[in-house]
């Protein structure tokens, strides 16, 4: 299905980032790329995979880009602000997250598909080039116990839409810590496994850290309810958060109904947003029932009462389509701005809203609060977002404007 298209500065992007307020330049068969920060001068860096780039044509490999803060790439990093390669030659290599870290380096977490699936790092300096202080020039590939089992690869390269599964989050001391399934992992700066602990959830979808070394997750549990939890610095549960050290919520009741978390920003206080969806019955195929939700939470893991009086924000759209909100970034001036999709399976936009802190739609932006954007065609989705200092809204994920569903744009509305 291809979408109606518009002038893209009618859309509210920047004209004067990139193409028109749009990149997509990236390595052929680039996957949806992921904003990673902004460096002080002005610098984006964007993290993804990309399949068959010029050089191996048959390897997925990790991508990173730099972009010049007008949205040119960045001549001074990597190969015209490309970076792309592997943890081993020739081997498929697929980029979970990585971290601009405080330094300036870059450090990527990934899988090398070897004997076996297995995570692995690669740091890189400000330019690009890698980091040949950490592990075997800049790579680290952690042993495995047993090189027994035939080599894996991905499973079909071809329909790879975005490879970014993996939580990760970077801690006071550098320590990584990942998040799937019902296990969290924490490593040291050099990328040596610290230690692991399971959780009560069947999905975790987000996971941050705070200056004290405290780590929350975010995502679903086996009933179906959103559930955020905190533990502490080392793998305990946090009895301060929540009860037992899990805050857990269900907006949409019955043996089939859903209320998932997708993003999760973290405060200084230790006081936090979540967004994701509810879903009224998860057997309808049409999706027609799933609508974007946002929560608030105190530091002790209570609802947030000032935030829509404790409850979580339902977000109903003026057209009654289906939505759900993937990732949120706070403003400078303490807003909240949300990102994912509108519209039903296979045929979705791109959607982003501001809210201000208390929970209410701040319909001075876009239409009534709301921007829906159609610049591709199929299905599209917001997946990453970052506001910069001067306020304007960096957001990117699956989009297919030219050939590959990576695309990032620039918002200009402050």
């Amino acid at each position: 299905m291809s979408h109606i298209k518009i002038d893209p500065v009618e859309q509210g992007f920047d004209p004067d980032f990139a193409n028109r307020g749009m990149f997509y330049e990236f390595a052929p068969g680039s996957l949806p790329m992921q904003i990673l920060g902004i460096r002080d001068d002005g610098k984006i860096l964007l993290a993804g995979s990309a399949v068959g780039v010029p050089t191996e044509p048959a390897l997925l490999q990790f991508q990173l880009v730099q972009l010049l803060e007008n949205g040119a790439p960045d001549p001074n990093f990597g190969a015209n602000g490309i970076v792309t390669g592997g943890f081993k030659k020739n081997i498929h290599a697929e980029t979970y997250g990585a971290h601009l870290l405080n330094d300036g380096k870059t450090l990527l977490i990934g899988t090398h598909y070897g004997h076996l699936a297995q995570l692995a790092f690669a740091r890189f300096l400000a330019d690009g080039s890698l980091d040949n202080t950490f592990g075997d020039g800049g790579i680290y590939i952690p042993p495995l116990p047993s090189a027994s089992e035939p080599p894996q690869a991905p499973a079909a390269l071809e329909n790879k839409r975005n490879a970014l599964r993996l939580a990760t989050a970077i801690g006071p001391n550098g320590e990584l810590v990942t998040a799937i399934g019902n296990k969290v992992r924490r490593y040291l700066s050099d990328g040596s496994e610290d230690f692991e602990f399971s959780v009560r959830l069947s999905n975790t979808h987000a996971v941050g850290v705070s200056a004290s070394g405290s780590i929350t997750v975010a995502g679903i549990n086996r009933e179906r309810k959103g559930t955020i939890a905190r533990f502490n610095a080392d793998g305990t549960p946090d009895l301060g958060f929540g009860d037992n050290g899990y805050s857990i919520f269900s907006i949409a009741e019955g043996g089939s109904a859903a209320t998932l978390v997708y993003g999760l920003l973290l405060r200084d206080d230790g006081s936090l947003f979540v967004t994701g969806l509810m879903d009224t019955d998860i057997f309808d195929t049409t999706e027609s029932k799933r609508r974007g939700i946002l929560a608030a939470l105190d530091s002790n893991g209570k609802p947030n009462r000032v935030f829509n009086g404790g409850k979580p924000v339902v977000t109903e759209l003026p057209s009654g389509l289906a939505c759900r909100w993937r990732a949120i970034s706070a403003t400078p001036g303490d807003h909240l701005v949300v990102v994912g999709s509108i519209g039903l399976k296979g045929s979705e936009s791109c959607l982003i809203a501001r809210y201000k802190i208390n929970g209410e739609l701040d319909s001075s932006f876009g239409d009534g609060g709301y921007r829906v954007t159609d610049i591709g065609s199929g299905r599209e989705e917001w997946l990453s977002v970052l506001v910069q200092p001067n306020q304007k809204i960096l957001v990117s994920g699956d989009c297919t404007f030219k050939t590959d569903p990576a695309t990032v744009v620039r918002y200009q509305e402050t």
